[in-house]
């Protein structure tokens, strides 16, 4: 009897020890996704649309060449460059939306602080000159969320901010504001701002000002207003 509670005792902690690496193990991988992500952000303010060149998006993207997941098609006349800092949690932990699965193993990731994260940023270039940049950040809701925007399954909160030279050929939806567009996809898409130059200096910094403790804190961000205030309060005045 006394070996069998002691084998017991052994495998209860053996167990215990294995589940609080792989929470340390995760926890730590998002909060190298935030540090990351702050450092992203700064280089991607300091990017000047109209004014940065050619030598500006070199310099920019042998950084992140090394730090991030790089996408480009490049040449000095046209570039599209792409970085992402990504965590994703293993697909038991992140849940299933079927009709009668309980999640108890998402339920309880959510209230140890553990969820998919994902950064994003890019630069554009034409001619040599840097036409655009954007931000985007996006964290997984908990699943005693899921579907409160629109009732529909979204498991994601997402938010992408840029400053374009000119309007994207897709971002067509009028705006009160001249200088400023909103696209609300009403889903896991989330919100797109887009503005210009000749917006308000004010008025861009407050748009490009994300707050990334949503990727870390112990409770989730349940709203696209947690991340980025200012562009949920565009998307509210746009017309949702």
């Amino acid at each position: 009897m006394n070996k069998v509670r002691l084998w017991s005792r052994r495998i209860l902690l053996t167990i215990l020890f294995v589940l609080t690496v792989a929470w340390a193990t995760e926890e730590g991988s998002q909060w190298l996704v935030r540090w990351r992500a702050h450092r992203l952000l700064a280089d991607i303010h300091s990017v000047n649309v109209n004014r940065g060149n050619w030598a500006d998006a070199q310099r920019f993207m042998k950084k992140w060449d090394s730090l991030g997941e790089a996408a480009a098609s490049c040449t000095p006349e046209r570039c599209n460059y792409r970085v992402t800092l990504v965590q994703v949690l293993p697909r038991p932990v992140v849940g299933y939306p079927d009709k009668g699965v309980h999640n108890w193993l998402p339920r309880i990731a959510d209230h140890l602080g553990l969820r998919s994260v994902a950064v994003r940023a890019g630069i554009n270039v034409n001619k040599g000159v840097i036409t655009s940049k954007w931000f985007a950040e996006q964290v997984s809701l908990p699943v005693r969320a899921w579907g409160i925007p629109g009732g529909a399954y979204v498991p994601d909160l997402a938010i992408s901010i840029g400053e374009y030279l000119r309007y994207p050929d897709f971002a067509t939806k009028p705006s009160t504001d001249p200088y400023l567009r909103v696209q609300d996809f009403q889903g896991p898409y989330g919100i797109t701002v887009y503005f210009m130059p000749q917006e308000d200096a004010s008025e861009r910094s407050a748009l490009m000002d994300f707050r990334l403790s949503c990727i870390t804190r112990l409770s989730p961000c349940l709203s696209v207003g947690d991340i980025l205030p200012e562009g949920w309060k565009k998307a509210q005045q746009e017309g949702r």
